[in-house]
Parts: structure tokens; sequence; C-alpha cells
């Protein structure tokens, strides 16, 4: 599913209840850190991998992500199959 915000695409992972979640820091109503603060707090959603994107480069921006809950992290330009492996990953071992 594809969602076109972070308000959007948070109801729609509360909705489907996600197995996996790819999140992009800079979204339209609610940034990345925001969502996975959320996310976390949320009795249905906390354990669900989350899986953030981001053309931001630096460790500070990595630590801040995984401060808020991001399960993973990955910078822009994404490699397709590493993603993929990321998703997998998450699937297969819940985290």
């Amino acid at each position: 599913m594809e969602a076109t915000n972070g308000n959007e695409g948070l109801a729609l992972a509360r909705q489907h209840r996600a197995e996996v979640i790819v999140v992009d820091l800079k979204m339209p109503g609610m940034d990345g850190f925001t969502f996975c603060r959320t996310v976390r707090a949320d009795a249905r959603l906390h354990a669900t991998p989350v899986i953030v994107l981001t053309g931001s480069k630096g460790d500070e921006v990595r630590r801040e992500a995984m401060q808020a809950g991001a399960s993973h992290f990955m910078t822009k330009p994404i490699d397709g199959a590493a993603l993929v492996e990321r998703i997998v990953h998450c699937l297969e071992s819940g985290k």
C-alpha cells in the first residue's frame, strides 16, 4: 500500500495491521521522526518494523531516526534490491 502523507500512512498501517512500514523522513503532514514515535506509542503497531528512507546523510540524522523508533535506516538513492532484502529480513525476523 502507498500513502501520500504521514497521517494517511499511519491510518493505513493501523487499518491493515502492517507487517513492515517503509517511510521517508520528509513527508507532508507528519515527518518521519514523528511517524516513528507515533508507531512506537501505538499498541497495535509498536512492534512493527519501520524502515526509514532519507536523502539526508550523516550520523546525527541516523541517530535521531533510530532514537525515534526506526528499525532500519537507508539513504537515497535507494538500491531496490537492498530495500527488498531489508523488507524480507523484517518479515522473516519481525525486526
